[in-house]
């Protein structure tokens, strides 16, 4: 998929964001079966997601030291036959659950092409409970990460 400036791939230019925001994902597997909504052969991933602030912050004695990097822990499911994730994999999911937290249940359910039942409900519910932290993690450069992962639909 081409997005952009000059044609350049998509997973390019958020890969470049990304290394421009000092993220950086560091993911291990969790052994077991995923749940029954993942399709068979998904693996189980923690990933840690990580932040280094550029700048410095006044220390204990009054000195600057560095910032302290910022660190999420998130679980990401890969698509059966692909291996550990890229930073780019977990961050375009990300982008999709904050997209998908922000619509109404009944909105999510129709772009599922479910009905609204109670599985449904709490996939929901779990995607509006990551909204905040994930875009607390990207902090002002939200708004270039979401764009560039899933960029606007023309109308």
């Amino acid at each position: 998929m081409i997005h952009g400036k000059g044609a350049v791939p998509m997973e390019n230019e958020l890969q470049r964001m990304l290394d421009r925001m000092s993220v950086t994902a560091k993911a291990k597997e969790i052994p077991g079966v995923p749940a029954q909504s993942y399709l068979a052969g998904s693996r189980c991933w923690r990933v840690v997601l990580q932040k280094v602030e550029k700048g410095t912050e006044m220390g204990p004695l009054g000195t600057p030291v560095p910032k302290k990097p910022i660190k999420m822990s998130v679980v990401y499911f890969s698509p059966p036959g692909k291996g550990e994730p890229q930073v780019t994999d977990v961050v375009e999911s990300l982008v999709s659950d904050v997209a998908a937290g922000e619509l109404t249940p009944w909105d999510f359910a129709v772009r599922q092409g479910r009905a609204l039942d109670t599985e449904v409900e709490r996939i929901h519910k779990q995607c509006k409970r990551a909204t905040p932290r994930v875009k607390k993690f990207f902090g002002e450069g939200w708004p270039k990460v979401s764009a560039i992962a899933i960029p606007p639909v023309a109308a």
